[in-house]
């Protein structure tokens, strides 16, 4: 046992001397390279010390306020919905309230908007790869859990199994 704890931190630090510091918070399913271990490396240090960034957020938005984070909804809109912006990275988020067909959820902006087949690629997806606006994946349901399709209301965002 103690020679497994000691092999495992020997691969940690290996991991974290020899790849880049992550950016943000993103999901990874399965790693694959040793890019994909630091980034859940860092996943596990968002969670412990509550960094909430990118795709992983609480479900009281109210609470990003306390964890550093700074609303920036324009003032003419009366939606209800919520936008917020990380001070230290200038991330930007949109938190939704639930409405019709919809539960609450989040959309993760692009910093860096491109085009493909003419369409705007504005948010992020939870593995913080772009999408457009009719893609489903940009929904991103609080605390890492699964958005259902369409993020609707008669199914319950669910926290991915491991």
């Amino acid at each position: 046992m103690f020679l497994l704890k000691f092999i495992n931190k020997l691969f940690n630090r290996y991991v974290y001397n020899h790849t880049q510091k992550p950016e943000h918070y993103v999901h990874v399913d399965k790693p694959l390279t040793l890019q994909d271990y630091r980034q859940i490396q860092y996943n596990r240090w968002c969670k412990r010390y509550a960094i909430y960034n990118g795709s992983y957020l609480l479900k009281d938005s109210n609470t990003l306020l306390r964890k550093g984070w700074v609303e920036s909804t324009h003032q003419l809109d009366n939606s209800g919905d919520k936008e917020f912006t990380r001070k230290s990275s200038k991330q930007r988020v949109r938190f939704e309230h639930a409405k019709n067909d919809q539960i609450d959820h989040y959309h993760w902006f692009n910093p860096s908007p491109s085009k493909r087949n003419n369409m705007k690629l504005k948010y992020l997806d939870r593995y913080g790869k772009p999408c457009t606006d009719r893609d489903d994946c940009h929904h991103l349901a609080p605390l890492d859990a699964d958005c259902p399709k369409n993020a609707s209301k008669k199914y319950i965002c669910r926290r991915k199994e491991r």
